[in-house]
């Protein structure tokens, strides 16, 4: 188990550290992500300004397309 900054343990992507820099363009070939994120932040009706929580938000993918799409979207995770 790997430490963080702040010495709490993390579990990488993948499980293994080795791993972690795959993740992403491994669900990005095999899933619809865009897709499904599109639909998702359209969904949203997301407004410069408004804050984001991604909830389990994994490598934090959903949140930073939040933050390209609404400049001024400011994205929180459970650490913040």
């Amino acid at each position: 188990m790997t430490m963080d900054k702040s010495g709490k343990p993390y579990i990488h992507s993948l499980r293994y550290s080795a791993l972690t820099g795959l993740y992403d363009p491994v669900v990005a070939l095999t899933t619809r992500e865009k897709t499904f994120k599109r639909a998702l932040l359209d969904a949203a009706g997301l407004e410069s300004g408004q804050q984001v929580l991604d909830v389990g938000c994994g490598t934090g993918t959903l949140a930073i397309a939040a933050m390209r799409r609404v400049p001024g979207a400011v994205a929180q995770d459970a650490r913040s």
